[in-house]
């Protein structure tokens, strides 16, 4: 690949996922490119899955906004039960603002002093 298409590449990229945080309570808006991987066409949720058991939350939420939503709820479900800050935190902020999941867990570390779980 030549590094003109690759610039363009990551630049379309970076147009996609700024739109995709429109709205959530991290939007895109300087982005730090950190490095890229190529997953060829592998399945979003096969690659959740796999980085939620290799204990990857960077590349872990880097998918999680193309997951369905009950899918994103089972995920937050399971790093919630098993005490997994690092992925719910992670996770969390690519729900939007207003969503009900995220109403639900919030009353509910609360009730449960696990604020931990909602970073500041």
């Amino acid at each position: 690949m030549q590094d003109s298409e690759a610039a363009k590449i990551l630049i379309s990229l970076l147009s996609e996922l700024k739109k995709g945080g429109e709205g959530t309570s991290l939007p895109l808006n300087l982005p730090l490119v950190a490095g890229i991987r190529y997953v060829g066409d592998q399945d979003v949720y096969e690659l959740a899955g796999q980085y939620y058991k290799d204990g990857n939350p960077l590349l872990f939420t880097a998918v999680f906004s193309q997951l369905e939503q009950d899918t994103r709820k089972e995920y937050l479900n399971k790093a919630y039960s098993e005490g997994n800050t690092a992925f719910f935190a992670a996770s969390v902020h690519k729900l939007m603002p207003d969503n009900a999941i995220l109403d639900a867990y919030a009353q509910k570390a609360y009730k449960e002093d696990s604020v931990s779980f909602f970073p500041s």
